[in-house]
C-alpha cells in the first residue's frame, strides 16, 4: 500500500513558510534547503517495515493519529459514528493528510503565522465545518498529486521546446516567458509565466535549480517531457494556493473558525472561557499587532494593549528573545496570577502529534513571512495604532506608563539569545555517570548543569568534554562529581548582551539565572555564534548587493561629469566623488534609473521591476543599521538573498 508522509522542519533558519512537502518515501535531509533538516510525519505506520522505506507489503497499517485525536475530529466535524473498517479508516487518515497539506500551502495561513513557523513545527488550525473540510482535503489532495508528479494533469504540456540545435545545458536564464538553456539564448522551454520560473519550495528556485543541476549535459528527449510537468506542476500550485485561501473566504466564517486572525480580544474571551493561560512565542504576539520587531514604540503600545484587554505577559514578552514562548493570562481584573508563578507552571497547548520519522540524517535542533499592517516605528505616536478591522486598541484614554515601561529596552542576554530562555537539563553530583551520559545522548545535549534544583547552586557542568579529559587523565569516573567541570559563570538574565559575550568567550559555558534566581538558560560559544553569525548576514548580503551593483555601473563606463550628476547637489560632502567606489547605494540606484546608463549594459530584462525590488533592499538597510537583537523578519532576509543572486547573474 502506498503511504503518504508530510515533510517539516522544525526550526528554520530561512524560508521557514516553504519548508513543507510531501513524500511516499524517505528522503534526503536537504530536499528542501541546504540550510534546513527536515522531519518525516507519515500517515500510516506499520508493524515494521522494509529498511528505508515508508511502506511494507504484508502488514497492516495504522492512522498515524492518536486515537483521541481522530475521535475529536470526527465530533468536532458531527461525525460521531466511529469509524471501524480499516479501508475506511486508511482512507480517512489520507483526508486528514490532505487537509493539513492544503493548510501548510494556504497563503493566508502562511503569512499569518510566518514567524512562528521559522521556530517550530506548524500547528495545525481545525474546522468543524465538515463541507469546508472536505473542501480543503480535495484541493490538498489536489497538490500532492501535483508535488508527487502523479496528476493526470501533467500530461498536456502547457510549454514548448524551442531551438533544437545543441540541447546542452550552459546557463538557465528566463526571459520573455522562456526558459533559455544557452548563453545565446537561442534553445530553451517557451510558454513558462514569470511566476512559475520564480517559484520556490524551500530554499530552492525550481525550474533554475533543476537545470543547474544539469549543466553540461545534453537534454534528452524524457528529460524535456520532465521538464514540462515541472512547470504544469508549479503553475497548478500557484492556481490550487488561491483556490484554497478563496475557499476559506467564501466559506462562511471560513476565517474565523480556522483562526485566521486571532486578536488580543478574542484571546482574552478564551482565557475566561477555558481558564487555561494562553501560550505564545513572542514573535507571534508581535504579528497580532501588525510588527516584526520591538522597538520603544511597538514595546510600549504591546504593554497599553494588553492592559486594555486585562491580560498579563509571562515572562514579560520585551525581555526574552523574539523565539521564546510567552503566557498569556487575565489581569488584575479577573484574577492574577500567583506572583511567583514561572513559565513551567503553565502547561503548553501542544500541536497534532505525529510519530515522526527521521529523515536521512540526525535532525538538528538548533534555531523563522511577515504581516505589517500597522506602522509604528521610533517617530510614530502611539496613539495612530489602527488594527486590520479599523477599530482603535487603545480605547479613548491613556493609561499611565510605568517608568520601567518608558525606559529603552536593553538587548539582555536573555533577549538576544534563544538558548539562554531554554531551561537546561540538571543532574546532581551523586548521579552515575552512565546515567548522566545517557540523558545527554537521548536529548542531544552537549553538556547538563550540576544542581540540586533550579533554584540551588550550580557546582559545576557535566560535558563531554569534561568526561573525555577525565578518562585522558587515566580516571575512571563513577559519579558526575568525578569529572564535572568549574569552568563556567553564573549571569543574571539582565546581563547586557556583549558583555555575556565576553564572558562566555572566557569561561566557555554560561548558566543564566532569572529576576526570581530560576534557572533559565545555558549558553555556550556555539550559541553566541550562530547569534552572531544571525546578525551579520544581513549586513554580508548588503555588502556583496552593492558590490554587484557597482560592477553594472562600472560597465556603464560613466563620465566624471556623470558619476557627479548622481550625488544630491544639497549635500556638500558628495562634491568629491571620482570613482564609482565613491557611490553609495542610492547613488548607485540613481545610475540605474537613468534610462541613458541603463541602456549601455544592453540588457533585455525590465529596469523597472529591478528599481522595485533595489527601492525594497534601500528601505531594508535603512533598517538594519540601527543594531537590533530581534533582527530582521525571514522574509526580508531571503529577500536580500534574492537580490545578491539575480544581480550576480546581471
Amino acid at each position: 500500500m502506498p503511504n503518504l508522509a508530510i515533510l517539516a522542519r522544525r526550526i528554520s533558519r530561512d524560508h521557514a513558510s516553504r519548508l513543507y512537502w510531501c513524500s511516499r518515501e524517505l528522503t534526503d535531509k536537504c530536499i528542501l534547503s541546504s540550510l534546513d533538516n527536515v522531519s518525516v510525519f507519515p500517515a500510516l505506520v506499520f508493524a515494521s517495515r522494509a529498511e528505508g522505506s515508508l511502506n511494507l507489503g504484508e502488514t497492516l497499517p495504522e492512522a498515524n493519529l492518536s486515537k483521541d485525536f481522530l475521535v475529536a475530529l470526527n465530533q468536532k466535524l458531527g461525525l460521531n459514528k466511529p469509524i471501524a473498517d480499516a479501508g475506511a479508516l486508511t482512507k480517512w487518515t489520507f483526508d486528514v493528510f490532505h487537509y493539513f497539506y492544503a493548510i501548510l500551502w494556504a497563503p493566508s495561513y502562511r503569512t499569518r503565522y510566518g514567524g512562528e513557523l521559522s521556530s517550530d513545527f506548524p500547528r495545525l488550525p481545525l474546522t468543524g465545518d465538515l463541507e469546508l473540510f472536505r473542501a480543503l482535503a480535495k484541493l490538498g489532495g489536489e497538490l500532492v498529486a501535483l508535488h508527487l508528479l502523479e496528476s493526470p494533469k501533467l500530461d498536456k504540456p502547457r510549454s514548448e521546446f524551442i531551438g533544437g540545435g545543441n540541447r546542452e545545458v550552459e546557463k538557465a536564464s528566463w526571459s520573455k516567458n522562456t526558459v533559455w538553456i544557452d548563453k545565446a539564448q537561442t534553445t530553451g522551454f517557451r510558454g513558462v509565466p514569470e511566476a512559475v520560473w520564480n517559484f520556490h519550495i524551500g530554499g530552492y528556485q525550481v525550474c533554475e535549480k533543476w537545470l543547474k543541476d544539469r549543466k553540461g549535459r545534453t537534454l534528452l528527449n524524457d528529460d524535456i517531457a520532465h521538464y514540462h510537468k515541472i512547470v504544469i506542476a508549479l503553475s497548478e500550485t500557484i492556481r490550487v494556493m488561491a483556490e484554497i485561501d478563496k475557499v476559506i473566504d467564501n466559506h462562511g466564517n471560513g476565517k474565523e473558525t480556522m483562526m485566521m486572525h486571532e486578536s488580543l480580544k478574542d484571546i482574552a474571551k478564551e482565557i475566561e472561557a477555558t481558564g487555561k493561560p494562553k501560550r505564545m512565542r513572542v514573535r507571534r504576539l508581535l504579528t497580532l499587532v501588525g510588527q516584526e520587531r520591538r522597538g520603544k514604540q511597538v514595546t510600549r503600545a504591546i504593554r497599553r494593549l494588553l492592559r486594555r484587554h486585562r491580560l498579563k505577559c509571562h515572562p514579560d514578552f520585551a525581555n526574552v528573545h523574539i523565539d521564546s514562548p510567552v503566557w498569556l493570562t487575565l489581569g488584575l481584573k479577573l484574577g492574577r496570577p500567583p506572583r511567583d508563578a514561572a513559565p513551567q507552571d503553565y502547561e503548553p497547548i501542544e500541536p497534532i502529534q505525529l510519530q515522526g520519522v527521521d529523515a536521512a540524517s540526525d535532525l538538528e535542533e538548533e534555531v523563522e513571512p511577515h504581516i505589517s499592517s500597522i506602522e509604528i516605528d521610533d517617530h510614530t505616536d502611539v496613539e495612530e495604532m489602527v488594527p486590520e478591522n479599523g477599530e482603535s486598541e487603545l480605547g479613548e484614554q491613556v493609561e499611565l506608563t510605568t517608568e520601567s515601561e518608558e525606559r529603552e529596552v536593553v538587548v539582555t542576554i536573555r533577549k538576544g539569545i534563544p538558548a539562554a530562555d531554554r531551561p537546561p537539563m540538571l543532574v546532581r553530583r551523586n548521579e552515575p555517570v552512565h546515567r548522566a551520559l545517557t540523558q545527554m545522548m537521548d536529548k542531544d545535549f552537549s553538556q547538563l548543569v550540576v544542581a540540586n534544583s533550579e533554584h540551588a547552586r550550580v557546582e559545576g557542568i557535566f560535558s563531554w568534554q569534561s568526561y573525555g579529559q577525565a578518562i585522558l587523565a587515566g580516571r575512571q569516573p563513577e559519579r558526575v562529581q568525578d569529572c564535572m567541570s568549574n569552568h563556567f559563570a553564573v549571569v543574571n538574565e539582565e546581563t547586557a548582551l556583549f558583555d555575556a559575550v565576553r564572558e562566555v568567550i572566557h569561561h566557555e559555558v554560561l548558566v543564566v539565572r532569572s529576576k526570581d534566581n530560576r534557572l533559565c538558560g545555558i549558553v555556550t560559544q556555539l550559541d553566541v555564534a550562530e547569534v552572531f553569525i544571525d546578525l551579520a548576514e544581513p549586513f554580508l548580503f548588503l555588502g556583496q548587493i552593492e558590490n554587484h551593483l557597482r560592477d553594472l555601473v562600472e560597465r556603464m563606463r560613466l563620465t566624471a561629469e556623470e558619476l557627479h550628476s548622481l550625488a544630491d547637489e544639497r549635500d556638500i560632502t558628495r562634491a568629491d566623488i571620482a570613482r564609482v567606489d565613491d557611490l553609495t547605494l542610492g547613488e548607485l540606484i540613481r545610475a540605474i534609473q537613468n534610462p541613458e546608463f541603463w541602456q549601455r549594459l544592453g540588457l533585455n530584462h525590465d529596469r523597472t521591476i529591478l528599481l522595485n525590488r533595489l527601492e525594497r533592499v534601500r528601505k531594508i538597510r535603512n533598517r538594519i543599521m540601527h543594531f537590533d537583537a530581534d533582527g530582521i523578519a525571514p522574509p526580508e532576509k531571503c529577500y536580500l538573498k534574492e537580490t545578491r543572486r539575480i544581480l550576480q547573474e546581471l
